[in-house]
């Protein structure tokens, strides 16, 4: 029933979106709404980048990394680069090349880890990337209303069955949360605004569903500042309305 300023977080697959804009009643006639934003800002921080952490510090063993291969009598490890590509699913497509493939015959014979580089030509080559990233999805989705997930994988020569604990999880991503700490900063240091100024922090996407995001804001706002939506439609909806109105 009344004029609020409201904080909205748009947590996508590859960025987290903070737009700080004056909503209400007052509000809802006018044909220019430029105005009622105040300041927008953002962080290339989103469900991707916490399903490669999950990735990199719970799964990349099993596909080679930290194993050795030999080259004319010296043992060296798996290529930095090629370990990396492993973080995203769309970047496993880049090395489906016969060099990769290539590369991966000769590791293979030579591996202190058969069984893992196995593992690793059979996810590349066979693209089975992102069939494995919906299952690390899962368990991370999982992890929203229980305190631990198993991974489970089982494709050609991959045989996953992973513990992920909340607490791990919340571990791993400390990084990412730390970004998205300096990132409501940002926000607040071009609006010139203290959090004590913002009534409501309304959080929508994938993302806002993780405890450890929901505790960020619940201690910088007050928990009793939610807001939520339906986190994944709440957008289209917004969009729908103003197309309407």
């Amino acid at each position: 029933g009344r004029d609020e300023l409201v904080l909205v977080a748009d947590f996508g697959a590859g960025t987290s979106d903070l737009t700080l804009m004056r909503l209400g009643p007052s509000r809802r006639s006018s044909a220019d709404r430029r105005k009622d934003v105040v300041a927008s800002t953002g962080a290339w921080v989103g469900g991707d980048r916490f399903d490669a952490a999950i990735m990199k510090h719970k799964l990349l063993r099993f596909f080679g990394a930290g194993t050795t291969y030999r080259v004319t009598g010296q043992r060296l490890p798996m290529p930095t680069h090629l370990v990396n590509k492993l973080l995203s699913w769309h970047e496993m497509s880049f090395i489906r090349e016969r060099s990769t493939q290539d590369f991966l015959e000769r590791m293979l014979r030579t591996t202190d880890h058969p069984q893992a580089i196995a593992a690793l030509q059979d996810l590349v080559m066979h693209n089975l990337g992102y069939h494995l990233f919906r299952a690390i999805e899962a368990a991370k989705v999982r992890l929203s209303t229980s305190t631990e997930a198993r991974i489970k994988f089982d494709e050609a020569r991959i045989h996953l069955d992973v513990r992920l604990t909340r607490a791990e999880l919340e571990r791993f991503t400390a990084p990412l949360l730390d970004e998205l700490t300096a990132c409501v900063d940002r926000l607040l240091g071009v609006a010139q605004l203290s959090p004590a100024a913002i009534d409501a922090v309304f959080l929508t996407g994938g993302s806002s569903q993780i405890p450890s995001v929901q505790r960020l804001f619940a201690e910088r706002f007050g928990e009793e500042r939610l807001r939520s939506g339906d986190a994944f439609t709440s957008v289209a909806e917004g969009m729908g309305r103003a197309a309407r109105g």
